[in-house]
């Protein structure tokens, strides 16, 4: 998985459960501590027990009805791990990736009827190219709304993200309370 701190993920949580909503987290390795209430955390430090965890509850027969897809998941991982030390002193290395599995993707075809709601980071792309890539992710994984943002944003830039919704309204969200809410918002929409 990505180096993320589990901020946003954690304040979101503890937003939608301060307003009633039944939560549970699957989660990776965070350097921010869960919020001491919420006890539904299943922990995987390994995004393909990851996966397993969350295909095995999209298949159950509690499914959830919303889902929020914001772990940080390397979009590449090796191909074959050494099980053995290589030697130190080798000047140059070589380490093959290969594209991970995309757990919004993989989960699309369990959460039929489901709110769903992404989250996009780009670096390096101005306003309009971010919110381009937001719609992308929207039609490709049958999204109600993507949370988009700038890497360059994510240290106390204003604002702190962007909603971008099916019919294309992009609305600047100030801070991750802005953010919280407006996913309790769409959540409770349907």
């Amino acid at each position: 998985q990505n180096t993320s701190s589990g901020k946003t993920g954690w304040a979101v949580s503890e937003y939608l459960y301060r307003m009633g909503h039944d939560v549970k987290v699957v989660h990776g390795e965070t350097t921010v501590s869960p919020p001491t209430f919420l006890t539904n955390n299943i922990y995987r430090s390994d995004p393909v027990e990851m996966l397993d965890s969350l295909l095995t509850i999209a298949k159950s027969q509690n499914a959830p009805d919303s889902w929020i897809h914001c772990a940080a998941v390397l979009d590449y991982v090796t191909n074959e791990v050494s099980n053995e030390k290589v030697k130190s002193g080798n000047k140059n290395w070589s380490i093959n990736l290969v594209p991970s599995k995309k757990h919004i993707e993989e989960l699309t075809n369990y959460c039929e009827g489901a709110t769903r709601i992404g989250f996009k980071l780009e670096s390096n792309y101005d306003d309009a190219q971010l919110f381009a890539s937001a719609s992308e992710m929207l039609d490709k994984y049958q999204l109600d709304g993507v949370i988009a943002n700038h890497l360059e944003s994510l240290n106390d830039r204003v604002p702190r993200a962007f909603w971008v919704d099916k019919k294309g309204e992009v609305t600047p969200l100030q801070d991750n309370l802005a953010l919280a809410m407006i996913i309790e918002k769409e959540i409770c929409r349907t």
